[in-house]
């Protein structure tokens, strides 16, 4: 298990790797950056849903001693479909600024 956490850790340092290039004083490639925010298009959105999963988690780990990993993922990989299905949506109260972002 921990060997899965420190690899999907990795892949998140690897996926930000040119946001992250400032901290070590490198150029980092604007456009690269600009699509990756283009990818995540509802950053409002994916902020929920990160807090519902952060708020299940939590508060299953106080309510129940045991722990049931295939419930908690169930769990959590249902929040994050709900999330994909609101950003496919198009909702406005998740756009930002409630204005039609060029996509």
């Amino acid at each position: 298990m921990r060997a899965f956490f420190s690899s999907s850790s990795s892949w998140l340092l690897i996926w930000d790797w040119d946001t992250l290039k400032v901290l070590f004083n490198l150029p980092i490639n604007k456009e690269k950056v600009r699509l990756k925010l283009l990818l995540i298009k509802k950053p409002l959105l994916w902020e929920v849903i990160g807090s519902l999963i952060f708020l299940f988690t939590f508060i299953y780990r106080i309510l129940y001693n045991s722990y049931n990993l295939f419930f908690w993922l169930a769990i959590c990989i249902s929040i994050g479909l709900l999330g994909g299905i609101l950003s496919s949506l198009n909702l406005k109260m998740f756009n930002g600024n409630g204005r039609k972002r060029d996509t």
